[in-house]
């Protein structure tokens, strides 16, 4: 039993350090960059060296954090191998993965050489905003530990193509689609996550734009307890219905409560960052 929060911390950095990137650390392809992901359960067998574009977003992340807390001192591992495979993730998707503008941001699957693949037929390559956000946030975080503003620009770029479809209606979410006639907190939510990476990284950078992006922050902070928050019952609603005749339906009573824990996180991060209020004591 974990006594108190100094074996609570030693608990999790061996997790982290000997079980999850250990496994990862053989999921890395040196030849092509970026990870493979598609395993049994026991991890022993490959089923597929397709790479999906979200999970690639992620490890990029992984890796970059993972490299800025070892230089904290708050783990331990070896940067410029972190770092070298970092930026065989980032060229992996920076080269392969990001669609031409009008068709979509980020492909959501491609095969082990980048070549782009559908991963339903005949929807072509775009079929999740989801992906988006992973890959500005792993862009953003690398950007932000490697010195490479020219990464945070590109992030920055994908970022705003990405609101531009949110902002037409225009929301790709397969395998899961959304439902017509309902607001999902699961956009504003990963909004609020992927705006403070990017502010993060701006920040690092003394860059002005990070005043922006921190507003937006705040917008997505407020969508999520404004919008999707029941006063009534004090719970995070995952389908806010357009119309009231839907309010009693099986998708507006729906809550996730791993969700909301998961948001509130981002939200206490941006809320911390941009001045408490009135707003941080829901």
């Amino acid at each position: 039993m974990i006594k108190n929060a100094r074996e609570l911390l030693y608990f999790y950095k061996g997790t982290f350090q000997n079980d999850l990137m250990r496994f990862w650390n053989k999921a890395f392809d040196e030849k092509y960059g970026g990870f493979f992901t598609c395993f049994s359960n026991d991890g022993k067998t490959m089923g597929s060296t397709d790479k999906y574009i979200w999970s690639q977003g992620r490890m990029l992340w992984i890796d970059s954090h993972y490299v800025d807390m070892i230089r904290k001192g708050i783990l331990e591992g070896d940067v410029d191998q972190l770092l070298r495979r970092a930026e065989k993730t980032y060229k992996f998707i920076h080269n392969d993965a990001i669609l031409p503008e009008g068709y979509g941001v980020c492909a959501y699957l491609c095969e082990r050489n980048g070549n782009k693949k559908e991963s339903i037929p005949g929807k072509g390559f775009y079929t999740s905003f989801y992906v988006d956000c992973f890959v500005i946030m792993g862009f953003a975080e690398y950007s932000r530990v490697c010195g490479r503003r020219d990464i945070l620009d590109e992030a920055l770029k994908l970022y705003a193509r990405t609101r531009a479809y949110l902002s037409r209606g225009e929301i790709v979410s397969e395998p899961y689609p959304m439902p017509f006639g309902y607001r999902s907190h699961s956009v504003p939510m990963i909004m609020t996550n992927v705006t403070y990476v990017l502010y993060d990284a701006l920040e690092a950078f003394s860059d002005p734009r990070e005043s922006e992006i921190k507003e937006q922050a705040i917008e997505y902070v407020n969508q999520i307890l404004n919008v999707h928050f029941d006063e009534e019952r004090r719970l995070i609603i995952e389908m806010v219905p357009d119309s009231s005749t839907d309010k009693d339906t099986l998708l507006a009573r729906h809550v996730n409560a791993g969700h909301a824990i998961e948001s509130m996180w981002f939200c206490a991060k941006v809320l911390k960052d941009t001045g408490w209020s009135e707003t941080a004591a829901k």
